[in-house]
């Protein structure tokens, strides 16, 4: 697949009303951590799909669950070696637009978050994730809870996540 198609693809290949847990994980395993992850969610909710575009250290899991209990059991049910970080997705889109109007949207869900700490990770995209790191910083001012949200954008699919750390 040519890499002007994976730059549109990403949220069509998502269905809709479906929930999304980003998997960040170590390089070069993540056919054996997508085997494992599909072996252990599979009994909890059999329609799981593990979505590999390609891109080195990640991968995205498409599930029925709510995103935050399925990575809460994940960690202390299956501690699987190699993944880095999940990031459940708090609310995610399928857009087509610039920094801008984007860290606009996305802030006012940011919000709800109330994290201490914003990261921004964008593959797949031309957007620069340091303009919209800062647009985002200077809307997004409350920051109570001690914990570190994301902007995940891949592709055509952004998201707010938080992130957890095995």
């Amino acid at each position: 697949m040519g890499g002007t198609k994976k730059i549109l693809g990403v949220a069509e290949r998502i269905q809709k009303g479906k929930n999304i847990v980003i998997v960040t994980i170590k390089v070069g395993s993540e056919k054996r951590i997508a085997r494992d992850l599909e072996d252990a969610i599979f009994p909890h909710d059999p329609n799981v799909r593990v979505l590999d575009l390609g891109l080195k250290g990640l991968l995205i899991l498409e599930t029925s669950l709510p995103p935050l209990k399925l990575v809460r059991m994940l960690f202390t049910c299956y501690p699987i070696r190699g993944i880095a970080s999940y990031r459940p997705l708090l609310y995610w889109i399928k857009f087509r637009c610039k920094e801008e109007e984007l860290a606009k949207l996305l802030a006012e869900h940011l919000r709800a978050t109330e994290c201490k700490k914003i990261e921004v990770h964008v593959r797949l995209s031309n957007l620069n994730s340091d303009k919209l790191w800062r647009i985002i910083s200077n809307l997004y001012r409350r920051r109570k809870q001690d914990c570190v949200a994301s902007v995940e954008i891949v592709g055509d699919l952004a998201g707010i996540a938080l992130v957890f750390k095995p």
